[in-house]
């Protein structure tokens, strides 16, 4: 057993010795430098008798006398030390003081106290402090050493809590937010100003989101954004929310409110005491969520396509391996022409001028993202990782494709929320990490490794979803050449998969295009923005107790805030300038440039740094490929890029077209590279860079879909 006093080591006495000493003579500094204060002091009296609580400095110290080469006590003249109440006495004349200097200070110190109370108050929203820790910072902290603040003692008070706002169901576990209400505060916020012609159209997303693994509890929102706006398009907010311990028994719980309120304002919406334009422009689910609010057959029924009226073939799984099939109509669901699709009737039918077929568009998250490439990669059959011959790939060949992945990481840009992982780890990647998969790393790991009609026919899906999430989704001949390309690629897995392989998500990729021709790009009409927020959802809880009430509260706050808060949205609206950051002094730079020097870029929509290989790269308006070395200006004083060409060497594949014909490009340093300047506004978007594997020397670039500039 350890004794209870076990020896220490010299080195570690000597550490104590040392601390103490320093200690000491802090102590010793601090009694004598306010013994001479003391004396000075028109609030002290130089006879008043000493305390008789005197510190024994001598006492104290003698239980460190280890040896007489580790310490030696110095003889010091034993301190006074004040009595408390001249203490109390003189502190109260310093705080008077100190109130003083604030009174004189420019500007009243109501206006200040009131503007710390809102920083605290926006400090602990918008980093999720629980109420617990901020009792603690108010009680223990601000009220007592800073009264004449007037902090509250609860944090409830700080954040103006409350529940009363909002229609609540507790017997059900269902509050409604509201739409007007929700849709006014997001306005207030983001200042933003309602326009001649403006109309709101809003975007609708319903799914499950488990609070817990270890039980069964959950919530159902029902979520919104503005799809109209483009400085609120990406802002999600509440609707309403369910809480149970299994979904809705039946969709009406969760809708009602929700219908009623749109038949209320019938197309016209009051904002900013001005009536516009309103209408539901499209919900967004996955395949389960619809069936369930729709009321139609789940994704392994015969007849559960939501766009044509293809019969499912049974084999083992229910299997959809036709294309043209006759397409279903919002008159046809509405009488139920096709029975066999519907298991009950919905609210959903009640909104007005909703169209049921064309206004549910399929979400490519789900869909494709997390259905077909998923799919390729880890079925337990068909997979490449996962799966059985002669689909699976060899044990070496997989350790090829890790390699690569794990070469790349350090060439992901900013831009990207998630680095590359193992292969092996597909079935966690995220939604995210299967889009960069499939339209950037995906066509380059797999060159060389995967049969080559295999790999052609990834590239076929690979550069289809490049074109729908693209600018060239507003291009009709575009959309033809896309729509082209899926039906190759289901036709083409004919020959490569049996028809165990086409599932509803395979099939649905067919009706991928007629949405892209309603709304536009695919990231118009996706479910990223809402499965972003339901983590936001999720962090709202922050014990198992109560979580429908706690969103609640939290909802509030924020609402509370956003109405004294106003953000300033004009960057949204027209960017003014880039704004640079990192000033240096390092160069390089080119003839005809000068300082000041930046190593960072922000633009509206990417990051250029220097300081990192994967943020250097761009392609200019005429098409070249350039590293970014540094940041500067030119001799006109125009914002200028100094870093060198690159060559460009072919395409990466030839096969189902060009990949130049996207500007995908295989590229090499020049041998002897000068280094050249360029004006920033010649920046057309940023590049990925990944290494070739074929050719050390060597790259391939794309284009980063969502940074290239309309």
């Amino acid at each position: 057993m350890f004794t209870k006093n076990h020896p220490k080591s010299k080195r570690s006495l000597r550490r104590m010795v040392a601390k103490k000493t320093r200690e000491a003579e802090l102590l010793l500094t601090f009694n004598s430098s306010f013994e001479e204060s003391a004396s000075n002091s028109p609030y002290l009296s130089s006879s008043q008798p000493s305390s008789s609580n005197n510190i024994n400095l001598g006492e104290d110290l003698s239980l460190f006398e280890v040896s007489p080469t580790i310490y030696c006590a110095r003889s010091e003249p034993e301190p006074k030390r004040p009595m408390q109440s001249q203490l109390t006495t003189l502190n109260t004349d310093l705080a008077l003081d100190i109130n003083e200097v604030i009174n004189k200070a420019p500007g009243h110190p109501e206006l200040s106290y009131k503007q710390a109370h809102f920083d605290l108050r926006k400090w602990a929203v918008c980093n999720k402090i629980p109420h617990c820790v901020l009792n603690g910072l108010l009680k223990g902290v601000l009220c007592k050493n800073f009264p004449q603040a007037r902090f509250p003692s609860d944090a409830r008070t700080l954040l103006e809590t409350s529940k009363k706002l909002f229609n609540i169901n507790l017997s059900q576990n269902y509050c409604y937010f509201g739409i007007e209400k929700s849709i006014n505060y997001l306005f207030r916020a983001y200042n933003v100003e309602i326009a001649e012609g403006d109309a709101i159209e809003l975007g609708i997303n319903v799914d499950g989101l488990p609070l817990t693994k270890s039980t069964d509890s959950s919530f159902w929102p029902v979520l919104g954004s503005i799809k109209s706006l483009k400085i609120l398009k990406n802002i999600v907010f509440l609707i309403a929310l369910y809480y149970g311990k299994a979904k809705p028994k039946h969709p009406d719980i969760l809708m009602s409110d929700f219908v009623k309120e749109c038949q209320r304002l019938n197309g016209k919406i009051t904002i900013q005491n001005i009536e516009i334009d309103f209408t539901i422009s499209m919900i967004i689910c996955d395949m389960p969520a619809k069936s369930f609010l729709l009321q139609i057959k789940g994704p392994t029924g015969y007849f559960s396509c939501t766009h044509c009226l293809i019969e499912g073939e049974a084999e083992r799984y229910v299997c959809f391996p036709q294309v043209d099939c006759p397409k279903r109509t919002d008159g046809s669901f509405r009488q139920k022409i096709n029975k066999e699709h519907h298991i009950g009737t919905s609210l959903v039918e009640n909104i007005p001028n909703f169209n049921l077929i064309v206004n549910v568009p399929l979400d490519y998250m789900h869909l494709v993202c997390l259905g077909v490439v998923k799919r390729l990669l880890t079925h337990k059959k068909y997979g490449f990782v996962f799966g059985k011959p002669p689909y699976k790939l060899r044990a070496s060949s997989v350790i090829r494709i890790n390699e690569r992945l794990k070469k790349m990481r350090r060439f992901i840009p900013i831009e990207f929320g998630r680095k590359t992982r193992p292969i092996t780890e597909s079935r966690r990647y995220k939604a995210s990490e299967l889009r960069t998969f499939l339209i950037y790393t995906g066509p380059v790991v797999l060159k060389n490794v995967l049969q080559k009609k295999n790999y052609n026919n990834f590239v076929v899906l690979s550069v289809a979803i490049s074109i729908l999430l693209s600018e060239h989704a507003f291009d009709v001949s575009w959309l033809k050449y896309a729509e082209e390309l899926i039906t190759c690629f289901i036709d083409k897995s004919k020959s490569i998969y049996d028809i165990g392989f086409f599932s509803l998500n395979v099939h649905s990729l067919s009706h991928l295009v007629d949405c892209c021709k309603k709304f536009g790009p695919l990231d118009s009409f996706s479910a990223f923005p809402y499965e972003n927020y339901m983590q936001k959802l999720l962090r709202y809880v922050r014990k198992a107790h109560q979580p429908l009430q706690q969103v609640i509260r939290r909802v509030s706050e924020e609402n509370n805030l956003l109405n004294s808060l106003t953000i300033n949205t004009k960057k949204c609206v027209k960017p003014s300038s880039l704004n640079c950051v990192q000033v240096h002094s390092e160069g390089p730079l080119a003839p005809g440039c000068k300082g000041p020097q930046y190593k960072k870029m922000v633009c509206d929509s990417f990051t250029i740094s220097c300081n990192t290989f994967g943020n250097r790269f761009v392609m200019l308006k005429d098409g070249s490929i350039f590293e970014v070395k540094n940041i500067c200006y030119d001799n006109s004083n125009k914002l200028s890029i100094v870093g060198q060409p690159y060559k460009k060497v072919g395409d990466l594949f030839n096969k189902p077209c060009h990949s130049s014909l996207l500007n995908i490009w295989v590229i090499k340093k020049q041998e002897s590279p000068l280094l050249m300047f360029v004006s920033a506004s010649d920046i057309n978007s940023k590049l990925l860079i990944l290494p070739f594997n074929e050719v050390d020397d060597n790259f391939v670039t794309f284009p980063i879909i969502h940074c290239i500039k309309a």
